[in-house]
């Protein structure tokens, strides 16, 4: 982050979800369909599920310009 590289840190966030999702199947199919549906987005570098998993929050790292479009979606 300190190397302002958010593309790499996003495609990280990516990773991590599946990890969650895949290896401690601690994801939901309600949680994949929110990170799907924020990857679909232009400017969205990266999302993933949030806190101790089995609930419904993500997070999503987002560019400046792509925030209302990621809003209305």
């Amino acid at each position: 982050l300190e190397d302002g590289r958010l593309a790499d840190f996003g495609a990280l966030m990516y990773a991590s979800h599946a990890s969650s999702r895949d290896d401690y199947e601690s994801s939901s199919p309600e949680l994949d369909v929110l990170v799907e549906a924020a990857a679909g987005v232009d400017g969205v570098l990266g999302a993933r599920l949030s806190g101790a998993g089995w609930g419904g929050a993500t997070v999503a790292l987002v560019e400046a310009r792509a925030v209302d479009t990621f809003v209305r979606r």
